[in-house]
């Protein structure tokens, strides 16, 4: 009964901004769907907070597993979802892309020892995989590759899954910059230096809020072109630690 009444409040507070927005009164706040606290997802609150300050928007944010907070956007719970890669964010009917990219990612093999072909490293067999859950472009990856993923909580688990022999591949996102592969703990492994795919980043919001997804693309690349995006971009580095991951 408490959860109903959790969601239905959140529902009733995202639809009062909508009608805020579309009476031409100014919008308080955005209930925004967010995976767990690493580095790059405080980058993309920082950067769409600055973006949403511009239109008089408060951005809340909420956490929620990875596919939870797709289903709690994609149902109207939440006000939009931090951001998705297209091939995921485009599946879902109700969520509006906003068209600029948010961020810029790509995915790495990870071994044990250097190996010529990451793919045929994979001793075990079944051939396994380790990724962190709810990274769906890792999750996709694995799958086309016909690996079997083994699912972790954190990357600090991939690191053991690979220091204890467990699996001997690992794919690891790294998303402007940021990296688990930065840390000292990672430096026994070798990250092949060909990335497997690139993906990009871009915030979604309910279809409610469709009239919002092009003024928010235009301050995004006002952002980036005019350097504050770099700005914000270098003192999230400079304040991430390695415990973040």
């Amino acid at each position: 009964m408490g959860r109903m009444l959790l969601l239905f409040l959140f529902a009733a507070g995202a639809s009062c901004a909508s009608a805020d927005v579309t009476t031409g009164k100014a919008e308080q706040t955005l209930n925004i769907a967010v995976i767990e606290d690493v580095p790059s997802v405080e980058l993309g609150i920082r950067l769409l907070r600055a973006a949403y300050k511009e239109l008089n928007i408060e951005l809340v944010t909420h956490v929620f597993p990875s596919r939870r907070a797709l289903m709690m956007a994609e149902q109207g719970v939440m006000d939009g979802d931090l951001f998705r890669v297209e091939a995921v964010g485009n599946d879902t009917e109700s969520l509006v892309k906003v068209p600029y990219p948010l961020l810029e990612g790509q995915l790495f093999a990870v071994t044990r020892e250097p190996v010529a072909d990451w793919k045929a490293s994979a001793q075990e067999s079944p051939q396994l995989v380790a990724i962190r859950r709810g990274v769906i472009v890792e999750e996709m990856t694995a799958a086309s590759a016909g690996l079997e993923p083994v699912l972790t909580e954190s990357y600090a688990q991939v690191n053991e899954l690979l220091e204890r022999e467990r699996v001997s591949v690992a794919l690891v996102s790294e998303i402007e910059g940021f990296s688990p592969m930065k840390h000292a703990s990672w430096s026994k492994f070798h990250q092949h230096a060909e990335p497997i795919t690139a993906f990009t980043l871009y915030h979604y919001l309910h279809e409610r809020h469709t009239d919002l997804a092009q003024p928010l693309a235009r301050i995004l690349m006002r952002l980036d072109q005019s350097g504050a995006k770099r700005h914000i971009l270098e003192q999230t580095h400079s304040e991430s630690t390695a415990d973040t991951w």
